[in-house]
């Protein structure tokens, strides 16, 4: 940069600039304002001066401006220097990470048995048990749940999520009867094929089932979307099959272009209706005792902070619209049934921690006969257990 101190053209600006303030100083003006021609005469009177004046302005402006050049000079340095550092930070770890990786899935190494997941979150179901949980996603859609994120995961994870009308859950079968057999490696209690519902006892291969019971006990759902409290980290659904408790490990967006398979086949036993669904109920009815019971439960439950009591009463009949029962418990104990014709409710299902107890005629219509609510952790696993 360079500066341009003082010329023939520029010596009235000097004067201005420079000679008035100092006047200014020795000889305050007695009436406000000034006059360029009293100035004009002090400029004269000061001419022999300017050679020294602008001698010092030089130097100054040059000393300044050495110090700028030095200063941007150790800017650009600083500058290089911390961008040299970041590469070498970078490549390091892409080093590191591929050192790892090579060391840890090696052709000529065996893959590790368990890799690190950490739950996103927990789920707040109104499946209280096992017992009474849809086999699939969204054949209850009336069913609610929360979920909510983890503390140390803020509610930005979930901006934009409320865009979607639905979602994927990717979530663990934490309360399956073999978890802990399972994540200790001993698989031998695994097994390959089990008994299908919808089949009345025949079995499949577990990998053609969806099954809680697999190898990795890794379960997925997809549920709408009802809404996304960022301030209070949750979100809210309705339609999936998971229990209260559920640990979450991720959450997906329903992309319909992509997660729908135009012409995409599967057996006729998966349908969602058959003609001859052994699963199907038909009717879910109360008695009088029932609907009595189950309002005086529902009063005091937590149900309320996710339903209506008319709101209940109707995901109660849709949850039984289908058969809950296990193939064992449908065909090859029918021990229950005469308990069944004495109408004291045989068969129970918790909901909300409201024990419902209901009969299930021959042909197929649900009775609800009373309900109350879950009083201990040891109620609440005898029912899961049934």
């Amino acid at each position: 940069m360079q500066f341009q101190i003082l010329n023939e053209t520029s010596k009235d600006v000097f004067i201005i600039v420079v000679i008035h303030p100092i006047y200014h100083l020795i000889h305050p003006m007695d009436e406000p304002g000034w006059r360029l021609g009293a100035l004009s005469q002090l400029g004269q009177r000061s001419l022999p001066a300017l050679p020294i004046l602008s001698g010092m302005l030089t130097l100054a402006l040059s000393a300044w401006n050495r110090t700028l050049r030095r200063a941007l000079l150790r800017s650009r340095q600083e500058v290089e220097l911390l961008t040299n550092e970041r590469r070498s930070e970078r490549a390091g770890r892409i080093r590191a990470e591929k050192k790892l990786r090579d060391s840890t899935v090696a052709p000529d190494k065996q893959a590790p048995d368990a890799w690190p997941l950490k739950p996103i979150g927990t789920i707040r179901s109104c499946f209280s048990q096992r017992n009474g949980t849809p086999r699939q996603p969204m054949l209850v859609s009336s069913a609610r749940c929360t979920l909510t994120l983890r503390c140390e995961l803020s509610g930005e994870f979930l901006d934009g999520l409320e865009q979607f009308s639905h979602v994927w859950v990717l979530f663990i079968f934490h309360k399956n009867t073999d978890i802990q057999r399972v994540f200790s490696g001993e698989y031998g209690g695994v097994r390959g094929k089990i008994r299908v519902p919808r089949l009345n006892g025949s079995k499949k291969g577990v990998f053609a089932t969806r099954s809680p019971h697999h190898p990795c006990p890794i379960g997925l759902s997809v549920a709408e979307i009802v809404s996304v409290d960022l301030k209070r980290r949750t979100v809210t659904l309705s339609g999936a099959d998971i229990v209260d408790g559920t640990p979450v490990l991720d959450l997906k967006p329903y992309v319909p272009f992509c997660d729908s398979v135009e012409g995409a086949t599967a057996p006729d036993w998966v349908e969602r209706k058959t003609a001859d669904d052994p699963l199907q109920t038909m009717a879910v009815e109360f008695s009088e005792e029932g609907m009595a019971s189950v309002a005086t439960a529902f009063a005091s439950s937590r149900g309320v902070s996710l339903y209506s009591l008319d709101e209940f009463i109707e995901f109660v009949k849709e949850a039984l619209s289908r058969d809950i029962r296990s193939v064992t418990q449908r065909v090859r104990v029918p021990l229950r049934d005469e308990r069944a014709r004495l109408h004291t409710g045989a068969w129970r299902v918790v909901l909300c921690d409201i024990d419902i107890a209901y009969d299930i005629s021959d042909d197929s219509r649900v009775t609800i006969r009373s309900a109350d609510l879950v009083s201990s952790s040891a109620d609440a696993r005898r029912h899961d257990e049934e």
